[in-house]
């Protein structure tokens, strides 16, 4: 019984580890959560893995992302009601005794859910509520580091045009300056010789 749950916690290491490495290593951090469902499907005795994440922009559509055993999107788990449910309670939920979600985030403010479904007639582990709170935390964590880079690289942009913009109207101004003495001295010096004249 003791090597069973050691080897089952040797498993739950390395899948974490995959995954954090899968998510540590790109800024699109986004387009690796297919893959990153898909590993968790794969290395957790589930029949389905669900991942609801907000969008980063109001109005958007919130990302759903379903992998289960045979490919189907597997319509019957009711991902966005338990993602509310998920969202309200702020915590871990069980719901018929074969679904659980964890809350991506942490009490203040909740970014979606991550959620499994086991087979018929199997219970959670608490590895696997381990596993999927420390797995909701690093695409948590991810997530928020992307869209902070992203946000930062757009105000950096944002910045740069503005100093262009800046730098070309001062150009600008300092050209009409130049070119309005020069205009004003050759009138000056065309009246000065019209008097000699």
């Amino acid at each position: 019984k003791q090597r069973r749950r050691a080897e089952q916690t040797s498993a739950s290491l390395a899948l974490l580890n995959e995954i954090g490495e899968l998510l540590s290593h790109k800024l699109e951090v986004e387009q690796e959560l297919p893959a990153v469902v898909e590993r968790l499907r794969r290395g957790l005795p589930v029949d389905a893995v669900w991942l609801c994440i907000e969008p980063q922009s109001p109005g958007a559509a919130r990302a759903i992302i379903i992998k289960t055993q045979d490919g189907d999107a597997a319509a019957d788990l009711r991902v966005e009601a338990i993602d509310r449910l998920v969202a309200e309670r702020r915590q871990p939920i069980v719901l018929d005794g074969r679904l659980l979600a964890v809350p991506l985030g942490i009490e203040s403010s909740i970014a979606g859910s991550l959620g499994v479904a086991v087979p018929e007639g199997s219970d959670f582990v608490d590895e696997h509520v381990h596993v999927l709170a420390a797995v909701a935390h690093e695409i948590r964590v991810a997530v928020e580091n992307a869209r902070l880079i992203g946000q930062r690289q757009d105000d950096l942009q944002t910045y740069a045009r503005q100093v262009t913009q800046a730098q070309e109207d001062e150009r600008l101004r300092i050209a009409r300056e130049l070119h309005d003495e020069t205009a004003q001295e050759l009138v000056h010096m065309v009246r000065r010789l019209e008097r000699l004249g």
